[in-house]
C-alpha cells in the first residue's frame, strides 16, 4: 500500500525537495528509485493485513521505535532510533536525529534506499500446551529514501520528533545544541501494516 499525503505542505523541505527533483529532470538526473516493492506485493495473510490509511498512521503514532535498515558490503545493518512523522508533504516523512558522524551516516551516503519496522502492542498469550502459546502484535514495515535534512528543516525535524513523543506544542531549541545534530529524512515509498489482534 502506498501512503500518499494531501494539503498544502507546510514542511519547509517539501518545496526544497520539488524543487530538486525539478532540477533533476531538467538535468537529465535520475532521481533514487524507490528499491522496493513492500506496496505492491501481495501479503500472504490477508485477514491480518491493515490497509486502511488511518489505521496504519495511528499505529505509527503509537510505536516508539522505529528499526531502519540499510545497505553495508557484506550484511545488513539496523539500528534502532527514536522517530517523529509528518504527514504536511509528499510522501510520509519520517525524521530521525543522531551525532554528526557514524556508521548509519557513512551508510547512508553511499546509498540511502532503506527499509524500517516498527511494532507496538505486544502481549504474549498462553495456553494449556506449548503450541498454544502466540504473541499479539500489531506492526508497520516499509522502504524509502533516508538524506540529511538541511539547516532550514532540521528544527521542523526535531519539533515531529518531539511531538511525536511529547505531543503537539511549540519547542525550542538550544542552537548550541542544533549546530552538533543531524537531523534525518525519511521518505516512505510504500508501507504495509498487520496485526492478529481483533
Amino acid at each position: 500500500m502506498r501512503i500518499k499525503a494531501g494539503g498544502t505542505p507546510r514542511n519547509p523541505g517539501a518545496g526544497m525537495n520539488r524543487n530538486k527533483r525539478q532540477k533533476q529532470r531538467m538535468e537529465g538526473e535520475q532521481s533514487p528509485s524507490p528499491g522496493c516493492d513492500a506496496g505492491e506485493r501481495k501479503m500472504r495473510r490477508k485477514d491480518r493485513e491493515v490497509t486502511d490509511t488511518a489505521r496504519i498512521l495511528e499505529l505509527i503514532r503509537r510505536c516508539e521505535v522505529c528499526r531502519v535498515a540499510m545497505f553495508d558490503e557484506t550484511y545488513p545493518y539496523i539500528v534502532p532510533m527514536n522517530f517523529g512523522m509528518s504527514r504536511e508533504g509528499e510522501p510520509l516523512a519520517l525524521y530521525f536525529h543522531c551525532a554528526p558522524a557514524g556508521k548509519k551516516l557513512e551508510l547512508m551516503q553511499r546509498n540511502g534506499l532503506v527499509s524500517f519496522e516498527m511494532d507496538c502492542t505486544r502481549r504474549l498469550v498462553t495456553g494449556a500446551r506449548a503450541c498454544d502459546t502466540s504473541m499479539e502484535y500489531e506492526s508497520v514495515c516499509g522502504c524509502g529514501h533516508l538524506e540529511r535534512c538541511g539547516a532550514q528543516e532540521k528544527e521542523y525535524g526535531l519539533a515531529r520528533i518531539m511531538a511525536h513523543y511529547c505531543g503537539e506544542k511549540a519547542y525550542a531549541f538550544d542552537r548550541a545544541v542544533l549546530e552538533k545534530t543531524v537531523v534525518l529524512r525519511l521518505a516512505v515509498h510504500a508501507v504495509t501494516a498487520k496485526t492478529n489482534i481483533g
